[in-house]
């Protein structure tokens, strides 16, 4: 039976602009390139996932604004738990994973920015984001870092064990 991991792609964008950036290139490469042999996956997004057609992922759109901090965050943590029933694993690509879930999790940090500047987030979203990091890395089954200073600051600022 193969393993069905719901994806949390809510940071890909059709549109330009920062959203664009290099946290949006890194989950569509990853999506496109991601081994369906002996898995399926379902990718949450808030737009029509047409940049992951043909990539033999289930897309599930929704209407509901994560383009905004705030929207991303209450459907993080308020919706999308309620839509994992049906799955084995969940995959956070964006720091945080829902606070209530009953699934295993894997979270990927691409780096510890709103720690090392943090005059460049606004409070609510540094808070958040420092105190759901730390809860989503200590709670996963694996973290994903995408480069050795990104575990190194993980292990340091976190306590996660290397």
């Amino acid at each position: 039976m193969a393993l069905n991991i719901a994806i949390n792609a809510h940071l890909l964008s059709g549109q330009a602009g920062y959203r664009r950036a290099g946290i949006h290139h890194y989950i569509a490469q990853l999506l496109r390139h991601l081994p369906l042999d002996n898995l399926r996956a379902t990718a949450f997004t808030n737009d029509d996932g047409r940049e992951l057609h043909d990539t033999g992922l289930t897309i599930r759109s929704t209407r509901w604004p994560t383009g905004t901090p705030y929207g991303r965050i209450l459907w993080e943590q308020l919706i999308w738990p309620w839509q994992l029933g049906e799955f084995d694993l969940l995959h956070s690509m964006a720091f945080v994973t829902p606070v209530i879930v009953a699934r295993p999790a894997v979270v990927t940090v691409y780096d510890l920015s709103f720690i090392h500047y943090p005059d460049r987030f606004p409070r609510f979203q540094r808070l958040y984001l420092t105190s759901q990091t730390r809860r989503s890395c200590r709670a996963a089954r694996r973290i994903v870092t995408i480069s050795e200073s990104g575990r190194q600051d993980v292990h340091h600022y976190f306590g996660v064990p290397l």
